[in-house]
């Protein structure tokens, strides 16, 4: 077996229909072809299951993990690892399986037209990045939402100055890490992490702590 590997988070649009990023470090462990999609077999790293997975190459993505990251309780921002299997046409995913613990997570709500986010404990099994981890109660709540906002075409930057009250009021010293409000925007709707990290450096209200946290100063959202 082929021991190469890579590890990627998992963001809300991926976590939500069940897909993975086909990035330049991903690209070598799934089959190649001119023709979309290309279908192969997932295999579990942990159980051995089989299941159909699917390469889209023009769009830039792996589908067919809907019900893996559903069965395993997998949230956003946990860890998946890809691996090759003996194979070419099988492909290895697996996750670091934890015992159940109960941490705090940023758990997304929907209210109205708003998203809102509170400190809530849940039971997470797997290892996942801190900064990057949402919880979601009620997907469907957030399908319509992710609609109407996609519908109103709002710029990245409305997005920060609203999602950034919501995130900072769940640290003490309402400083809000650049990955968490990457997370964040993309309970909105898909965006790059290039874009979010162009808008924090390039406007005045957005202002760099140490560490890759960052404050917002509203009054300065028009200078």
């Amino acid at each position: 077996e082929n021991a190469r590997r890579v590890t990627v988070v998992i963001n809300y649009p991926h976590w939500r229909v069940g897909t993975l990023p086909l990035t330049p470090k991903m690209l070598p462990f799934f089959p190649k072809s001119y023709h979309n999609p290309v279908r192969f077999q997932f295999v579990d790293g942990r159980t051995g299951e089989k299941f159909p997975g699917w390469t889209v190459f023009d769009h830039k993505y792996v589908f067919g993990l809907d019900d893996w990251y559903k069965k395993n309780k997998l949230p956003v921002g946990a860890y998946i690892t890809v691996r090759s299997g003996k194979d070419p046409m099988e492909v290895i995913v697996e996750f670091q399986n934890t015992r159940g613990q109960r941490d705090w997570v940023r758990m997304v709500t929907i209210t109205g037209n708003r998203v809102s986010f509170q400190m809530t404990p849940a039971a997470i099994g797997c290892k996942y990045d801190e900064l990057m981890i949402i919880g979601d109660t009620s997907p469907e709540s957030t399908d319509k939402f992710w609609l109407t906002a996609e519908d109103r075409n709002r710029s990245v930057f409305d997005l920060l100055c609203e999602v950034f009250p919501e995130l900072s009021k769940l640290n003490p010293q309402s400083t809000v890490h650049a990955k968490t409000l990457y997370s964040a925007v993309n309970v909105y709707r898909r965006t790059a992490p290039g874009v979010v990290f162009q808008e924090l450096i390039s406007r005045q209200c957005f202002i760099p702590m140490n560490h890759g946290y960052w404050t917002y100063d509203p009054s300065l959202r028009d200078k």
